[in-house]
Parts: structure tokens; C-alpha cells; sequence
């Protein structure tokens, strides 16, 4: 079992603070190399790379106990810096795992080749709707950075196309909006387009507070 050092402790948060300043991991994975050469040379691999040691029993001595007990302060004090170096719409999924599960499950799931990497993107891309209730500039940003995926593994999706499939990703409330858009023939960028979109919620919110205001006044 590796004796953890003082180099190590969180308790002066130089890792964390190091970790969280260089590189902080995308969902995207679009800078995947420079995290994992980050968390690597941060000088706890042993504690990445390797399961967790085994539970002392009830006859454990107290100087072995002690041994296991500070090796998973610092396993925990890794997994917090691992949490903490990824978006927040990507390290949700992991906050049940250790330490290793972690780094495990996303060098495994990064090493992927580009061309399975290009099928899980495109999936995702021409999968993906907006959920109940979710507001409509968050949904787009995704999209539009599922597309960028795909541009950054040569495998770039035409705009008409990227624009038609997000439009078709969202609720029936917007109908409306897509065939105005469509039988005006517009062309905006990804940008402009979720500009249009926001206003246009935010135009419908504000048209149904104003038709219930209307309703409690008549009545």
C-alpha cells in the first residue's frame, strides 16, 4: 500500500487549485489529452490506476489501520480533484464512483477510436430533444457543441442539416417558429439562431402570463 505524501494532502489544495487552473475536462472531449496529462502529472497515479486496497479486519493493527485509513483520505482527496476538473454537465455522472472507477471509466471511454467516437456524437446529435420543462438556450448550446464534435473528428455535418435537426429536437410550442423560419428561407448562423430562439420563449412566456393576468381580471 503507498504511503500517501505531503505533496498529495488537499489540505493546502496546491493539487486542486494546480488541476482546476490548466485544464478543466469537457464533456465534449475535445481536450482530453491535455486533462489526462494534467491529472497524470500530478504524481498520484498509483492512486488512478490502482483498486482500492482491501478493508483491514477486526485484528488489524493500530499502525496498520492508521496506514489504511490516511491511504483513503487521500483516495477521497483524488476523487474530489478528479469531480472537480470536469464541467459540471459531465461529472454528474461519476459522484458514486472512487477514485480509480473514475479514471477508468474516462480513459476508457476516451481512448475509443475516432470512429466509434464519431458514431456516439452523431447519435447523440440526431438523438437528442429537449426535455419537459427545459429551457431552450441550454438545448441548443449542446447541439450546436455536439456539431463542433463532429467537425473536430472529420466528420463535420452541413448547417442546413445541423439547423433542420435542431429545430426538429424541440417541442411542438415551437412550431410556429420552424415554419416561419423555414418559409422565409433564413440562414442564420448557430449563433443568431439561438439568439432567435431564446426571444422567441421568451416572447411565449411573456404572452401566457399576460393572457392569465387577463383571465384573473375578468373574472
Amino acid at each position: 500500500m503507498t504511503t500517501p505524501s505531503s505533496t498529495t494532502q488537499l489540505g493546502k489544495d496546491s493539487w486542486l487549485r494546480s488541476v482546476m487552473e490548466k485544464c478543466i475536462l469537457k464533456y465534449d472531449e475535445s481536450n482530453f489529452v491535455e486533462w489526462d496529462s494534467t491529472i497524470k502529472s500530478a504524481a498520484v497515479l498509483c492512486y488512478l490506476v490502482e483498486p482500492l486496497p482491501s478493508e483491514p479486519g477486526p485484528r488489524v493493527t493500530t499502525a496498520a489501520q492508521t496506514t489504511y485509513d490516511d491511504h483513503m483520505e487521500v483516495v477521497n482527496d483524488v476523487k474530489n480533484v478528479l469531480i472537480w476538473s470536469m464541467t459540471s454537465n459531465f461529472n454528474l455522472r461519476f459522484i458514486s464512483l472512487n477514485a480509480y472507477e473514475i479514471f477508468t471509466r474516462v480513459t476508457t471511454k476516451f481512448s475509443q477510436t475516432p470512429q466509434i467516437r464519431q458514431y456516439e456524437a452523431a447519435v447523440r446529435f440526431f438523438e437528442e430533444k429537449i426535455e419537459k420543462g427545459q429551457n431552450v438556450g441550454p438545448h441548443v448550446f449542446k447541439m450546436v457543441e455536439y456539431v463542433y464534435t463532429l467537425e473536430r473528428l472529420e466528420c463535420g455535418i452541413p448547417k442546413k442539416l445541423a439547423v433542420d435537426d435542431i429545430l426538429h429536437s424541440l417541442t411542438n410550442k415551437f412550431a410556429h417558429f420552424r415554419e416561419n423560419y423555414n418559409m422565409n428561407n433564413m440562414d442564420k448562423s448557430f449563433h443568431e439562431l439561438h439568439a432567435l430562439l431564446t426571444q422567441a420563449e421568451r416572447d411565449m412566456e411573456e404572452s401566457g402570463s399576460e393572457k392569465k393576468r387577463t383571465f384573473f381580471q375578468c373574472d
